[in-house]
Order: structure tokens, then sequence, then C-alpha cells
């Protein structure tokens, strides 16, 4: 029997939970209570609560599956992030990968839009499920069944699966329109801006959409040119919001909608019947006599962001903010039975169909996708025998598609073969997929910025360590073959670059500045000294650097700041400084010090300031020799950079700071030279 956790409500300042909650909202399990003790279940943290993973669980890294392309579409932009020009609501349910498995002939179908093109080519691809489960896209170009449309004069903005036709059919949600796309077929739905939409679950072809106007309609897919009737439903909210989200009930003739703020149930049949289901929290703010660290003003009400029929379940939804994920039970209204909080902007959902079983109960995954950080995060929700709910261990950031980078480049002079860094824009799950030894797992299907599709595999069952590092051995090795075979392939972005902006081994890019298309693009360059011309001594790097991670660390030369970061750690940690060179380092100081008495951060012409004073002071009394330093250029720094009001600039006229003075001051007191 569902029931709700009882747990005290605090009041809520707005502040975002970073961490995993304790086991919050016990409620005592009857049904495995066989020997006359307690059972219970919690409501956040199931899986630290049962020590051991709950599937799905993923394995391996994330695999190439379709290489980046042109095709029929020119690109429209430079990688990275979106345009600051670009209208919040472009990027709200923005997903461009749709997908499609049949379970009897092992076929999977990917929908996609390259997401840095014009988005209006809608490309398909038919790709084979082998006998270990694993999707085959090596021969992806060379199929007679992939194929195009071209959307004229228009941008897709969201693809999405239909449930009404199990092949070649989905919807495609434009700037101006809603289409849906069968076979050769491109059927417009709706002839207007559409903000949101959804399918019914019970009568197959039924559809409502809700315009950006906030208004709903009703129509039907078998009535090919057939008109859309309107749903009049009476805002009454004092807000005056339209309506933002729509989504259909497991009940054919039900229907739920959202405001900014609020989620109703509404029945069709009697037009008069609204359940308020849910409605957003007000935050609170500091009382007088409270402490100030409390702001003073509430931060703006959160807002909601989706809305879905948590699949297979009759009385379950989910309602996905922008400050917490709320799982609701339409028998319990305004009472949320499971809260998540969470800390990014979900632009875009998908929620598992399948779902899996794990002792006797079933897990329903979340995947939600940033599009400004970008980053896609997975959340699990697990349903008892008992039909009660519990959060399986919050949100996790999912790895990116350069993490296989970080896993396998060890230092400066590991294999530089690496994946290129490209976000993640679009994703799809495709659930079902069994192979020869009757295992099932799930692929999370994901499209980089570039058009490159790749995949991610989870295991829908318990797995031990040993089993995961072979899957993990496995998907090394295909990573690995994949960035042999592309080791001369360059990006798709510098096609059509001159040959004079492309760079040798021995350059290095420091600004891209673009002016009017693409095409007539002007990059600067800086070429950069050679490895003899940098300042080292005895052929060593004379310091420590910030990073053995960075594309071009023959040139990521060793800066103040992070020897002086190291050296400290090294010394708070109990290190004698055996291994350290110092002779090396000593002489990198003598030679940074520049004529007026300061420092350069790492080369001349690099950063110069208070701060490298200091940094260069404290690592020549780490090291326990001053001989290096000129004390009297560095006392006539000091002494030019106190200014009228008693204070110290991070140089002679720059204005006091707070910090400048603590460098200075600290440089005086860590000298054992004497300074007039």
């Amino acid at each position: 029997m569902c029931a709700l956790y009882c747990e005290p409500t605090f009041r809520d300042f707005g502040v975002h939970w970073f961490g995993q909650r304790g086991f919050g909202g016990l409620l005592e399990d009857y049904s495995k209570r066989t020997d006359g003790k307690s059972i219970w279940i919690p409501q956040y943290n199931l899986q630290a609560y049962w020590r051991r993973s709950i599937p799905p669980i993923s394995v391996g890294f994330v695999e190439p599956l379709i290489p980046a392309r042109l095709r029929n579409s020119k690109f429209d932009r430079l990688p990275g992030s979106f345009s600051h020009k670009t209208p919040p609501y472009l990027l709200e349910n923005r997903n461009l990968l749709g997908t499609k498995y049949s379970e009897d002939d092992k076929i999977v179908e990917i929908w996609t839009v390259n997401e840095r093109s014009r988005r209006n080519c809608v490309e398909k691809f038919d790709l084979k499920i082998d006998e270990k489960g694993e999707i085959i896209g090596d021969n992806w170009c060379e199929d007679e069944n992939n194929k195009e449309w071209i959307i004229e004069n228009d941008t897709v903005l969201e693809i999405r699966k239909s449930k009404w036709k199990e092949k070649d059919s989905m919807w495609i949600r434009t700037t101006e329109s809603l289409k849906f796309l069968q076979a050769d077929i491109q059927q417009t739905i709706f002839k207007s801006s559409v903000k949101n939409f959804s399918e019914s679950y019970s009568i197959l072809g039924e559809f409502c959409v809700i315009d950006y106007g906030g208004m709903i309609w009703l129509g039907d897919l078998e009535e090919v040119g057939g008109k859309l009737s309107r749903l009049k439903i009476e805002n009454k909210e004092d807000d005056g919001n339209v309506f933002e989200h729509v989504a259909w009930c497991n009940h054919p003739r039900q229907i739920a909608f959202s405001t900014k703020y609020k989620l109703n149930i509404f029945d069709i049949r009697t037009k008069d019947d609204i359940l308020s289901l849910f409605q957003t929290k007000q935050f609170d703010a500091r009382k007088q006599d409270e402490p100030i660290l409390i702001q003073e003003k509430p931060p703006d009400r959160e807002t909601v962001k989706h809305i879905r029929q948590l699949n297979k379940s009759t009385h379950n939804f989910i309602v996905l903010t922008n400050h917490s994920l709320y799982l609701l039970d339409d028998r319990f209204p305004m009472n949320p039975v499971v809260t998540i909080n969470h800390t990014f902007n979900p632009h875009s959902i998908i929620i598992s169909e399948k779902g899996c079983k794990e002792d006797e109960g079933e897990i329903s995954s979340i995947f939600a996708i940033d599009q400004l950080i970008p980053a896609i995060y997975h959340c699990k929700l697990y349903k008892h025998k008992t039909e009660v709910w519990s959060d399986v261990n919050g949100f996790v950031k999912l790895d990116q598609i350069d993490s296989f980078n970080s896993t396998c480049r060890r230092g400066k002079f590991a294999n530089k073969k690496s994946i290129r860094n490209e976000y993640s824009r679009a994703i799809s799950l495709v659930e079902g997929i069994i192979d020869r030894k009757q295992n099932e797992s799930c692929i999370l299907l994901r499209q980089a910025d570039d058009g490159s599709i790749w995949s991610q595999k989870f295991v829908n069952k318990t797995i031990n360590e040993k089993k995961i590092m072979e899957k993990e051995q496995k998907s090394w090795k295909r990573v690995k073959s994949y960035i042999e075979k592309c080791d001369n392939v360059e990006p798709v972005y510098v096609v059509d670059f001159d040959k004079e902006l492309r760079c040798d081994a021995k350059e290095e890019r420091i600004a891209v500045s673009i002016d009017g298309n693409l095409e007539k693009k002007i990059v600067r360059k800086l070429n950069t000294k050679s490895n003899d011309e940098m300042r080292r001594v005895g052929g060593k790097v004379c310091g420590f650097r910030g990073s053995h991670a960075c594309d071009n660390s023959d040139y990521d030369v060793a800066n103040l700041a992070q020897t002086y970061s190291a050296l400290l750690s090294l010394v708070i940690l109990g290190d004698d400084l055996s291994r350290v060179d110092r002779t090396a380092i000593l002489e990198t100081i003598r030679g940074s010090q520049r004529e007026n008495g300061c420092f350069w951060s790492q080369d001349e012409g690099s950063e110069s300031d208070m701060r490298f004073v200091f940094c260069a002071v404290a690592v020549c009394h780490i090291l326990h020799d001053e001989t290096v330093i000129d004390w009297k250029k560095l006392g006539d720094f000091i002494k030019k950079s106190v200014n009228l009001d008693g204070g110290i600039g991070q140089g002679p006229g720059d204005e006091s700071h707070g910090g400048s003075i603590f460098c200075a001051v600290a440089s005086l007191s860590l000298s054992k030279s004497s300074l007039e």
C-alpha cells in the first residue's frame, strides 16, 4: 500500500543540496517482516542503505557510434556554447536525437539533426544489435536504409519517438510547426509554434498540443488533414500565468497541464473537474532576529520545467523544476512522495519506459540534459514491492565524451592520441536489449556538438567489480581502435579552413576572431618560442606547472604560483623535498625577477604583480635560499606600490587591495634580509 513518508518539514531558503541526504523519512516494510524484526524503507539514499550498487549501472567508456559528418547541410556556427543571443525558449525541450528499437529485427532506428548545422536536414540511420548486445555502427554510411528529410524554411528543435507506429515514424517539433514523419511522408500536424505536446498512453494516435499562447489543442493522427479541437480550460491562477506544459495521463480522458508554478489534472468529459496536484514552493527569508548570513529577500520561486507521467504507474507523476525533482501521487494531492534537489537547468528529460527489476522491486531511470553547461545527469527511483518509492542516490553527472582522455593519459610523456572534446547536446535511450546470455541492458545515445553520435551502456542487473573491469577493458579496446582510425581526421568545423590557418606542432592558437560567415573566418595565431628558446636550467623544467592534462603540454611552462602551491603541499604532507631540483627552481626565481623588482609569473611578458612577489619569496623561504632575489629592487617595488591611504596595490599606481597588502607584508615577514 502506497503511503507518505513521515519526515518533518523545515524552512527552505532556496539553497540547493550538493550532497546526498541521509536516511530521511523511514517506513516499516511489513511485507518482509517474518522474524519479528522491523525492516525499514528509507526515502532517500537507498543505495547507501543497502550498501551495494543498484542498476542500471554504467559499464565502460562513452564509445563512438556514428562519426561527425557534413552531409547536405552547411555548418552554421562554431563549436562550443550557444550564442548569447539565443532566446531561452529555443533551449527548452531542445533534443535533436530520437531512437526506436525493434526487438524482433534487432534494429535501432536513429533519427538526428546536426546541432551545428542549420538544423533543417533530418537524418535516419538503421543500425544492428549484435549477439553481445552492442550496437554495430561501422558501416553506417553504406546502408541503403539510411534516409534524409529536408524541412523547408524551418528549423528543428526537438525529435521525439512516436508510440503510434512501431517503425519508421517520429515527431518533429520545429520553430514554426509540429510535424509527423513516417516513411517518405511529412505530415504537418500543427501549423503554428508548439511549446509542448504529448501522446496518449491508452488511445494510439490521440495527442494534445500546447501553443505559445497557452492554449491546449486535441487531435487524432488517424484523421489526416483533420482539424484540432481547442480544449477550453479557464485559468483561475491568481498569478495569471498561461499554460506551459502538458502531459497525457494513463486514463484516456484525463490530461495534466501546468503553469509555471502549478500542476493540475483535467477530465475532458466533465470539463469542470480540475484536481490541483502540485504547487511549487515559495522560499523563505530571514526574520529580523536571525543571522545575517541568511538572505533578507527570498530567491525567486522555483518554476516547472517538465511534467511526465511515470511509465507503468497509474498514479505517479514526475515534476522537474529548476530546483528539484518531485515524485507525485494523485492520491495525495499537494504532498510530494519523494523530493530530490539538484543544481542544474533541465532543458530536456527522458524517463525509462521499461525500467529494470531488482530485489522484487522496479527501477525507473531519469536522464536530464543541461544545454548551457552542458552536461547529462542521471537519477534513479526505486518502487518497492509495497508500492513505496525511494530515491536511489540523487542526481549523478555522467561521463563526458572525452572522459577517456583523463582515464588513459597519464603525464606529459603519455600517448598523445585522445578523443576531441565535444559537448553532449542531445540524448535518447534504447531499452530492451538482450544479449545471447539473456542479460538485459539499455544504451544511452548522445549526440555531440559536431553531429557525431556516441553510446554509453548500462547493465540492468547488479554485477561485481571483476565483471565491471572486464567490460571496461573491452570498451577501452574499442575506443582505442577508434582513435587509431581517426588519427589523421580533422574536426569537421575546420574542413573549409584555409591552409594558412592550420597550425604546426610548434605553434599555439591563442585567439579566434570570426567575421561574417563561417567560410570567411579569420584566425589569429601566435608563434610561440621553440623548446630551445624556453627558459630551462640543465635541460629541466624549472618548477611546477598547473596540470599534466593540457593538450599542448610541451609549451605549458612552469608557473611561480603553481610552484609555490606544489612545494607548500609537499611540506604540509611531510615531504623532505629531497627529490625536488632546488637549483633549477631557484635559478628560475633569479631569472624571473624584473628590473622594477617584481616577478614574471612564468615567462617574460606574462602576468607580473604583488602576488608573484609573494610566491617567489615563499618559494625561497621553503627552499631555504634567499640569495637569488635582489632584495633592494624588491623593496623599491613594494615602496612604490604604497598609496596615500596607507594601503598597498598590486603595483605602483594600482588601487589599494587587501590581497596585495597581505602579499607585500607576508613577503617582508618571510624575508630574513633587512629591508629599510
